[in-house]
Parts: C-alpha cells; sequence; structure tokens
C-alpha cells in the first residue's frame, strides 16, 4: 500500500477518502491542515486504487471487502509506527471505514471528523435490495478493479456498518456541506470548508477535542432536520 506522510510534531491525522478516489484527494488539504496544526498527516490509497496493488492471494470478491482493507490498513499503519493516538478525517466512502477501523481500534482513535460521510443508518433494506436488483458494476470489472471490488461488495459492506457500533462516549465533529449542481464540485467544498473551519479555530492540535465536543452538539441538534437518517447519529 501507498502512503503520503506529512511529518510533524503532535496527534497525526489521518485522512480517508471517498469512494473511487486515491489518497491523492487529500493532497492540498493536507498540506494545509499540516500547515495549520503542526501535526503529522497521512492520506493513502487503498488496494486497487492510485499506486497501491490488490492482494493477488486474494481469489474471491468477498475478499476484497472492507474487512480486509481495514486489516491492510492497520498493517500499514503498524508498520510506519503510526498506529496510536489518531485523529480521523473522512468523506463519503471513508466514513464507513473510520467507523469501522474507530469500532476496532476504540483505544487508539481521539475523535473523528466527518464530511459529508457515509453512515450505515442514512440506508434503508429497501434501498439496498434496489441496489442490488440494479447493479451494474459487473461492467468495471475490465477497467477498474477496484471500483468493482468496492461495488460488488457494497451492500454487505452497508449491511455490515449497520450493526457495528461505534464507540460511546466518543467525539465526533460531523459536517455536511451541501451542493445542488455538480457533485463533483464536492471536493473543492471540502478543502474549502475544512480549511476554514481550521483557520478559524484550529490553533493548536491539542485544542480540537474540546472543540469537537461543543460543535458536535450543535450539529446533533439538527437530527429531526435531516430526515431519512436513522440511528446515524451518536450523542456525545
Amino acid at each position: 500500500m501507498h502512503f503520503s506522510i506529512i511529518e510533524g510534531e503532535g496527534t497525526p491525522i489521518l485522512f480517508e477518502s471517498g469512494a473511487g478516489n486515491d489518497g491523492s484527494v487529500w493532497k492540498a488539504i493536507a498540506r494545509d491542515v499540516h500547515d495549520v496544526t503542526g501535526t503529522t498527516v497521512i492520506y493513502y490509497d487503498r488496494s486497487g486504487f492510485g499506486t497501491s496493488e490488490l492482494n493477488l492471494n486474494h481469489k474471491y470478491d468477498a475478499e476484497f471487502g472492507i474487512d480486509n482493507g481495514i486489516l491492510e490498513l492497520e498493517k500499514g499503519l503498524k508498520k510506519l509506527g503510526y498506529f496510536n493516538d489518531l485523529i480521523l478525517v473522512s468523506h463519503s466512502y471513508g466514513g464507513f471505514y473510520t467507523t469501522l477501523f474507530s469500532s476496532r481500534n476504540s483505544n487508539k482513535v481521539l475523535y473523528n471528523v466527518r464530511v459529508d460521510a457515509n453512515l450505515g443508518g442514512q440506508y434503508t433494506e429497501d434501498i439496498l435490495i434496489k441496489a442490488e436488483q440494479y447493479n451494474s458494476v459487473s461492467e468495471m470489472k475490465d477497467k477498474n478493479l477496484g471500483m468493482y471490488y468496492l461495488g460488488v461488495d457494497f451492500t454487505n459492506t452497508v449491511r455490515l456498518l449497520q450493526k457495528v457500533e461505534y464507540p460511546k462516549p466518543f467525539p465526533q465533529l460531523i459536517l455536511f456541506l451541501q451542493f445542488k449542481d455538480n457533485p463533483g464540485l464536492v471536493l473543492n467544498a471540502i478543502v474549502k470548508g475544512i480549511y476554514e473551519h481550521l483557520r478559524r479555530w484550529w490553533k493548536k492540535t491539542r485544542d480540537f477535542v474540546k472543540i469537537c465536543w461543543q460543535i458536535n452538539g450543535a450539529f446533533y441538534s439538527r437530527k429531526k432536520e435531516r430526515k431519512g437518517i436513522n440511528n446515524a447519529w451518536q450523542p456525545i
């Protein structure tokens, strides 16, 4: 697996990208975050994306699922010496990764920042059944194996995440960035949204946990305003 690391001092921050993206989508904001906080920043390519190859020892589709992805991430962080006291930042599909990683390693994660990140409770069983019925991911097998394995196992991933217990109490900052026209603009929104938040509030990494607790309360109060999200919000 390919990891990009900007070394610094303080609590390391690990960025998790969305579906179909490699770690490079975080390159610009990672540098900004490092400049603001001075801490170590890490982003990486999951197997099958960017410059990370798939494990050729696996033979079946299910072996390339999110469980395998988490195991590979854990092994990589251990080898690099960053498998302790982490801040996790996720977007979209990366939210599944940070949830599962946190549930497995609650003693190694200090807090989560979720930027339009996926949560298992967003998906009803009807949605999952329709996704299975109209799944056209097979056409990706000859074009992009990483996306193929992600897509073919997507509904199983969601059902797994719906059963995962998120550590309580566990500080989270949840940001929802709204965009109407082009979904491709979400990355720009992430970069701008996180950077502006950090620029105003994140003076030192050690102060961030206090801010997380304060701001998360405000986001949690919006629960009733966001329809269709069941069991997705966790009070702190």
